[in-house]
């Protein structure tokens, strides 16, 4: 009985590191910002605009260019809009996206239009 609880309770932390929805997670409200430091790399200024940077859920495009999960779909993240991690953020393994969503007047996300985005992997 006690190797069934134990086991039981190992299946159910590594289901809850793994189960993330779709979409950006932002820093709870009051936590520090590690992206207000994030800077463009086309020279526009900060990534972080308020809310829309967060850890997001990796996923591919095509089966090869990587991507993030929001609204059902994988949105592919340019090479060009990476950026090195900032060091709050430089040994998660997170994906952490920056990006400012599109949407329809009942909420129905139809495109985003990335800042810029880093993880500790690199481009």
């Amino acid at each position: 009985m006690r190797r069934l609880l134990i086991a039981l309770g190992i299946a159910g932390m590594l289901g809850a590191g793994t189960a993330r929805g779709e979409g950006i997670r932002h820093p709870p409200p009051g936590a520090p910002d590690p992206y207000r430091s994030m800077m463009r790399p086309d020279g526009g200024g900060s990534c972080c605009n308020g809310r829309d940077c967060g850890i997001a859920r990796r996923c591919t495009v095509h089966g090869a260019e990587p991507g993030y999960l929001e609204g059902g779909r994988c949105w592919p993240l340019p090479p060009d809009r990476y950026v090195p991690p900032p060091v709050e953020l430089a040994r998660t393994t997170d994906l952490h996206v920056c990006r400012a969503p599109a949407r329809t007047t009942d909420g129905r996300l139809i495109g985003v239009l990335i800042h810029c985005w880093t993880d500790s992997f690199g481009s």
